[in-house]
């Protein structure tokens, strides 16, 4: 017998997963990676700065697009974004 305010776990995650946003300082991040990107490519011709910016926008946009694409598509994202990540260190250090 259930207690009064008592949930099953899957229906708490499930009500986590809907209400997930992206709060203002996530998007005020997404919106600087991108300034940064386009003066990273168009103004400074910085490679590595790109990859970081580029990584790190898609990086935030994984859950919008597991969402819209699917878990598989999603994870491919992730992935390629980590795979960013560690070039662009890569391209700046060595």
């Amino acid at each position: 017998m259930r207690s009064k305010g008592w949930q099953y776990p899957e229906e708490d995650e499930m009500k986590q997963k809907k209400k997930q946003r992206y709060t203002h300082a996530q998007l005020s991040s997404m919106v600087l990676s991108v300034v940064l990107f386009c003066y990273s490519v168009f103004l400074a011709n910085d490679i590595p700065m790109a990859f970081l910016t580029g990584a790190f926008f898609l990086f935030m946009l994984h859950p919008v697009i597991s969402r819209v694409f699917g878990e598989t598509t999603g994870k491919i994202v992730h992935s390629f974004s980590v795979t960013l990540i560690i070039g662009a260190f890569i391209l700046a250090f060595f």
